[in-house]
């Protein structure tokens, strides 16, 4: 996926640290987003005295996608619904053209791999949607023709910061920001899962995190997230629990005297 020249030079580093510094000024945006993307799953869902069945993982792929969409490519692709499609199939097809490779001879793997991701739909529908807006932003910073307020998200950080100026850097930025998005959709869509699927197994503390939640909210009405102690403690444990790397649980045996 040519991911590598950014770490190569540390930038890679540099860029989700700038991110992170950010987090106070996305929270807001990105609260309303995973909200937006409950509400679409919970829509047209039958009732059944009162509540409703849905697949976590599904709902958490889409919010993580949603919400990951606004730090990655901007706002204007949070409202574009094949683009958020697309966004959440391509992790799911790079998993699953991952395993098919394994069971096929070298040779056939290009023709494999086109199968099983539907002629990489997915992938090409994001590049195509992405590679005209990084064209429009490096022609405008070689130009200088940067008009209203600069964007925010991590494409720009690349544009800015990208070593290599040869003619196909634009698609080499595509398929940097495509090589993060795997592990940036997947891994926290799985956290979320564990968390849930943790909060079903254990109900007693669902009261004592919404309290606190409820004590954190600010007096502008956002929730002051680095004040969620014992969330932060609760989603640490249930990801150290529920490794997703791990394909079974290791098992520790004490010596018996």
């Amino acid at each position: 996926m040519n991911g590598i020249e950014l770490n190569r030079l540390g930038l890679q580093h540099r860029i989700l640290r700038s991110l992170t510094l950010r987090l106070p000024s996305y929270q807001d945006p990105l609260t309303a987003l995973a909200r937006q993307a409950l509400t679409n799953e919970l829509k047209g869902k039958q009732l059944d005295q009162g509540w409703v069945t849905l697949s976590i993982f599904s709902y958490a792929q889409k919010a993580v996608a949603k919400t990951n969409t606004y730090t990655f490519y901007g706002e204007q692709f949070t409202r574009d619904a094949a683009f958020l499609d697309a966004a959440v199939q391509y992790p799911q097809d790079v998993f699953v053209a991952a395993e098919a490779l394994r069971c096929v001879p070298k040779f056939f793997a290009p023709v494999m791999s086109s199968i099983v991701t539907r002629n990489h739909r997915a992938s090409r529908h994001l590049i195509s949607k992405l590679l005209p807006v990084i064209k429009e932003r490096l022609d405008a910073e070689e130009h200088g023709n940067t008009k209203g307020e600069t964007p925010r998200d991590y494409i720009q950080h690349i544009v800015k910061l990208y070593p290599d100026k040869s003619p196909d850097r634009a698609l080499r930025m595509v398929q940097q920001t495509l090589a993060l998005w795997f592990a940036g959709v997947h891994q926290p869509a799985m956290t979320i899962f564990y968390a849930l699927v943790d909060l079903c197994t254990y109900p007693e503390y669902i009261e004592r995190l919404r309290k606190e939640i409820d004590d954190s909210v600010n007096s502008i009405g956002s929730i002051d997230i680095n004040s969620l102690l014992l969330l932060d403690s609760f989603l640490k444990e249930s990801a150290r629990m529920n490794a997703s790397e791990s394909s079974k649980p290791i098992l520790y045996y004490s010596p018996i005297s």
